[in-house]
């Protein structure tokens, strides 16, 4: 949006390729205040950020988007009815059940089966998903074209495109990490048998502890905890069998080392009593020791972060500090595992889809790291993102690399987060 603002790409008719392994085609919530129907400014792109699953749909509401080209990896052909699809997306608003609030909706026109599906978000506080309603009932505003294909299609799909004369308009690059390795980032947890309520244990205090607002107070937080769980490891491994008193030697410790910091956590914790930050400090800590090492070395393999947190669906979600699992963790099931043998193939199909890529005139590259939302874990990420900046490197050559300001890890890989 802030290229589109400054005129480096236009502020419509954009084609975005994405790679990516899901979809990120949730419609947004109408919040209050929301920019309808043009490019936010710098005050109200806030409003069109509220989960990683809409970004999209919120770029296409905006004007931004004209054609979707979504490229998918063969690993996931589970979740895809066809190798290759064509459709159009169309959005706009509706008023469901004659309400006077309104609603985004979006219609979906699949081409081979000549059949329209429309849909708004569910307005119950209680429910989530979605309310399918007919085309007539959603006042149309843009229409998009829509292209899913598999990976090791792409390339001459593109290869056909770049060779078209009747399209040359701007082109956004848009790829995740997740596209050349999905992994669960609560698997450390459940391999270590934490479960989903020990979890939800420390977020609850740690959420009403730290109220990081960008992200290198994130990354402070986050590298502080872990020190101090690295410390517990080392108690516990160089001592006798845990007995109560170390116990009580650790949770000590613990709160000497936080209160000993005091200055450097306040303009990052949350707005509580001093009496209230004492008790949700003391159930985190009496958490945190009664963990294993091998426990302890999950939770600090996985990592601290914030994530989005819905409070109501006519309101912006909230960003709370929480263990780095992300949105949508999965405990108790079994993790998917990609064959690393596949993975040469997986940036072959990449590197070949590039190459046809760079006769496209791209203006914008965007790299998503998917740690916060949950799919690659700390340890696995940067080996992933240097792969994909190498050949960006080698095929779009002339290409500047800039670093959110709140991306986490900063201009580091995410790696770097959370060690001393």
């Amino acid at each position: 949006m802030e290229a589109a603002r400054a005129g480096t790409i236009t502020e419509n008719g954009v084609t975005l390729i994405r790679f990516d392994k899901h979809s990120s085609l949730a419609v947004p919530s109408l919040v209050d205040k929301y920019p309808l129907y043009r490019i936010p400014t710098l005050g109200t792109i806030v409003y069109l950020l509220q989960s990683n699953q809409q970004y999209v749909m919120a770029s296409v509401l905006s004007g931004l988007i004209k054609e979707i080209i979504w490229i998918w990896p063969q690993w996931d052909h589970r979740n895809h009815f066809e190798e290759y699809s064509l459709s159009v997306i169309q959005a706009g608003l509706t008023t469901p059940d004659n309400r006077e609030e309104r609603e985004f909706c979006m219609c979906v026109f699949d081409s081979e089966s000549s059949e329209n599906t429309c849909f708004h978000n569910s307005q119950s506080e209680r429910e989530s998903g979605v309310v399918h309603i007919s085309f007539v009932e959603c006042d149309i505003k843009y229409t998009v074209k829509y292209v899913e294909i598999r990976e090791d299609l792409a390339a001459e799909y593109l290869k056909r495109k770049a060779n078209g004369i009747n399209d040359r308009s701007d082109v956004i690059l848009d790829i995740d990490v997740d596209f050349l390795n999905f992994t669960d980032a609560s698997k450390f947890l459940v391999q270590a048998n934490i479960t989903r309520y020990d979890v939800e244990d420390l977020d609850s205090n740690l959420s009403r502890l730290f109220c990081p607002k960008n992200g290198s107070g994130e990354t402070l937080i986050d590298k502080r905890i872990t020190q101090f769980i690295n410390n517990v490891m080392i108690f516990k491994n160089d001592g006798h069998p845990f007995s109560k008193y170390n116990s009580t030697k650790l949770y000590n410790y613990g709160k000497k080392y936080f209160q000993t910091r005091t200055m450097e956590w306040l303009p990052y914790t949350c707005a509580v009593t001093e009496i209230q930050k004492n008790l949700f400090l003391s159930r985190f800590l009496r958490s945190v020791v009664t963990f294993t090492v091998p426990q302890l070395e999950a939770i600090k393999k996985t990592g601290f972060c914030m994530n989005n947190v819905q409070q109501n669906v006519k309101k912006l979600p909230i960003k709370e500090f929480h263990v780095c699992t992300g949105e949508n963790y999965r405990f108790n099931k079994q993790s998917f595992h990609l064959d690393p043998g596949k993975l040469k193939e997986r940036i072959m199909n990449f590197m070949d889809t590039l190459t046809h890529i760079t006769k496209l005139p791209v203006k914008l590259v965007t790299v998503c790291r998917s740690v916060r939302d949950g799919f690659t874990t700390r340890a696995t990420e940067p080996h992933f993102e240097r792969l994909i900046l190498k050949g960006l490197q080698r095929k779009l050559a002339h290409t500047k690399l800039f670093y959110d300001q709140n991306l986490l890890g900063r201009y580091k890989t995410s790696r770097s987060v959370g060690q001393n």
